[in-house]
């Protein structure tokens, strides 16, 4: 409904008529009884009642409305909100400020500033909530003193180097489809990274940029 009502397509009510047994319906279904109150109306060209739209209320409405929900709930709206109302969630948009407060504690007199504190006290907040679990796992690696440097790419785990009797220089790979988890040891050629005790890598790119050719070869970059 909310998100209805951000869209600006829905009268908040049709007439004083229907406004009213709206009210009464409400008066009805919950407990305890809400008293009726006047419905929002305004009058139309031809001199009737008609809907009043939510786009049709102040921007101190807007606001108002938005600083109710959490910024990252306020931020789900963007794709169907209507331009009145993304326009206040914009990083440049006053809310920000409120959500960062709000939320965080936080203060900030800039708004894009406070956009970006904002999504990063966010992340900060989603990492709290990550759940670490044992997956049963296949491979041949052996006990690795010095652990091996791990990345995904394109739905598949894989595993390279680390320290066993010695510099590991090997990579294994493994769909992260199957349960459980399977590694196999793939040939790799070229240079090798330098030894290195303990591996750590990262991606340098995201999911779905990968190059690829016809024949099914793909390439990822990694530090």
């Amino acid at each position: 409904l909310l998100a209805a009502l951000l869209g600006g397509d829905r009268p908040l009510a049709a007439s004083a008529e229907q406004g009213g047994a709206l009210a009464g319906a409400a008066d009805e279904m919950s407990q305890p009884k809400m008293p009726r109150g006047p419905a929002l109306v305004k009058q139309s060209s031809n001199g009737g009642a008609s809907g009043l739209f939510f786009k049709d209320l102040s921007e101190e409405v807007h606001c108002a409305v938005l600083g109710c929900l959490r910024g990252f709930e306020a931020g789900a709206l963007l794709a169907t909100a209507a331009p009145f109302t993304a326009r206040l969630l914009q990083p440049s948009g006053p809310l920000w400020r409120h959500f960062l407060r709000q939320e965080f504690g936080n203060a900030s007199d800039d708004c894009e500033a406070a956009c970006s504190a904002y999504r990063a006290l966010r992340s900060w907040e989603l990492c709290k909530t990550v759940t670490w679990k044992r997956v049963p796992c296949r491979h041949a690696l052996g006990d690795r003193e010095g652990s091996p440097g791990l990345f995904c790419c394109n739905g598949y785990l894989f595993v390279f180097g680390g320290w066993g009797h010695g510099p590991e220089q090997d990579l294994h790979v493994g769909s992260l489809e199957n349960s459980p988890l399977s590694l196999s040891p793939v040939g790799i050629s070229g240079m090798a990274p330098p030894h290195t005790y303990e591996s750590k890598i990262t991606v340098l790119q995201d999911d779905g940029q990968h190059s690829g050719d016809h024949s099914g070869n793909a390439s990822v970059r990694v530090a």
